[in-house]
């Protein structure tokens, strides 16, 4: 029974106050479309050492990971996953995140669809594939933690920002953190799942890139 009600609690932070999800969903849905075309444009207009670099960069990777069998590098992995989601929690609590959270939502975008489409300049439908094994899948997990957090964060930093930081928003903060847990646990879940499967995959990556 208790942990129901917790839940019940975390998913309290979905009914905003004022102006409930419609406008936090647009708003941040507006600012990942306009990152991910950005993502797109800027992988097209790449130059050719940009690719070259890229292409080394990929190659060499997959190499790592062969030769490691990815015993290491979990830290940096599991830290660029939680790094933009953590960095919502902390905005979805001060008037800053108003414009912040779009901002990083942006961000995020912008390089979820750099890195895909980049690949895919540099060596076709078979690099988009390779991308989505190395990183996309990863990255997907990190996303959808980052806009489950941003949504009803934006919505909380916009009303203090309305009313220059004043009280009674009615904001229940402690079902915001447990639900901004959940999020970032099960990020943190579906990205070692996605690692391992790029290890399981890593032979047949590699193979797409050479």
């Amino acid at each position: 029974m208790a942990e129901k009600q917790q839940g019940r609690r975390a998913l309290r932070v979905w009914r905003l106050p004022r102006q409930g999800v419609t406008e936090p969903i647009l708003v941040l849905g507006c600012a990942f479309l306009l990152g991910a075309l950005s993502g797109c444009f800027a992988a097209y207009h790449m130059d050719g050492d940009g690719q070259a670099a890229l292409e080394t960069y990929l190659t060499g990777y997959t190499g790592m990971l062969q030769a490691r069998g990815g015993g290491s590098g979990w830290g940096a992995l599991l830290w660029r996953v939680v790094r933009l989601p953590a960095a919502a929690v902390l905005l979805g609590l001060c008037p800053l995140g108003f414009p912040a959270l779009p901002l990083l939502v942006g961000v995020r975008g912008f390089l979820f669809s750099f890195v895909v489409s980049a690949c895919g300049c540099c060596a076709g439908p078979e690099g988009v594939l390779a991308a989505l094994l190395l990183f996309g899948l990863a990255q997907a997990a990190s996303t959808a933690a980052l806009l489950f957090i941003a949504i009803p964060g934006w919505g909380n930093a916009r009303n203090l920002a309305l009313a220059r930081g004043g009280r009674g928003t009615g904001f229940p903060v402690r079902g915001y953190l447990v639900w901004c847990g959940l999020c970032l646990a099960g990020a943190l879940a579906l990205t070692a799942l996605c690692h391992l499967l790029s290890l399981a995959t890593v032979d047949f990556t590699a193979g797409l890139l050479g």
